[in-house]
């Protein structure tokens, strides 16, 4: 249990059940009013005046979209003198991509194709408000694998696009090549990007800028990634190779999955 205070009034909001944790801070569900909420509370070392603005401004704007676990209102911890937010509890029917990916589980592609439209939505609706994701990747984004329905959580990354505040830059792989060689910050021109990347893994089950070269790598250490997905980045479209076939009815088919 967890006893937390309500920044908005001072009330009390009580914690009943410990989540997870993470390298900023824990995520306890709360009851809020009658209704099961998520909490995010952060390690007094996280807990920075920097972040509090962020959220602050994010509390402010709202939601978006209904695809994000948005911050909803502050919270206090006065007996670790620290701070956090209020979101949505997620379902238990989303699903993380690394399950999807690790093929925990099978979607269909219809699920796929929905869960692609509601994430290219969602962004759009974030990046029409001067806003930037920052951190696009497999490990911020569950869905449901029968509806395709997407939930996006960590939103306290979310920040002024084209801002150098937070720290974040991204996850290797997903992170621009511009942002991999330091010239840029996180923008919504690198969150489109970071988008691309992870439709490509959603549609077709690798990074657009695998191949020969990667393969070769014994060792995928911090100088290789760096190397492939930044300083030098090459893309083999995948219109160069043949579509495979398949016989259907006496006839030659393309395969489309």
């Amino acid at each position: 249990m967890k006893e937390l205070l309500k920044t908005t009034d001072g009330s009390r909001l009580v914690a009943d059940a410990f989540l997870g944790e993470g390298g900023q801070g824990e995520v306890w569900r709360a009851n809020d009013g009658g209704r099961q909420v998520a909490v995010k509370v952060y390690h007094p070392h996280t807990a920075t005046s920097e972040q509090r603005q962020v959220l602050e401004r994010l509390v402010a704007k709202g939601s978006p979209a209904r695809y994000f676990l948005w911050p909803i209102y502050l919270v206090s911890d006065p007996a670790r003198n620290t701070y956090g937010y209020v979101m949505e509890l997620r379902e238990p029917r989303f699903r993380s991509l690394e399950d999807f990916m690790a093929r925990r589980i099978e979607p269909s592609m219809c699920a796929l194709l929905t869960a692609g439209l509601q994430l290219t939505d969602g962004f759009l609706r974030l990046h029409s408000l001067g806003l930037c994701y920052r951190d696009i990747s497999f490990a911020n984004v569950f869905f449901d694998p029968k509806t395709g329905d997407v939930r996006i959580c960590d939103n306290d990354n979310v920040d002024i696009s084209g801002t150098a505040t937070g720290g974040v830059l991204g996850t290797p792989r997903f992170m621009a090549p511009e942002v991999v060689r330091r010239e840029a910050v996180p923008s919504d021109q690198t969150d489109r990007y970071s988008l691309a990347v992870l439709l490509f893994y959603l549609l077709f089950g690798g990074h657009p800028l695998d191949g020969q070269r990667e393969a070769k790598i014994r060792c995928l250490d911090v100088p290789a990634l760096e190397r492939l997905y930044g300083f030098d980045p090459l893309y083999w479209p995948v219109r160069s190779f043949p579509p495979p076939t398949r016989r259907l009815g006496g006839k030659t088919c393309f395969a489309i999955g």
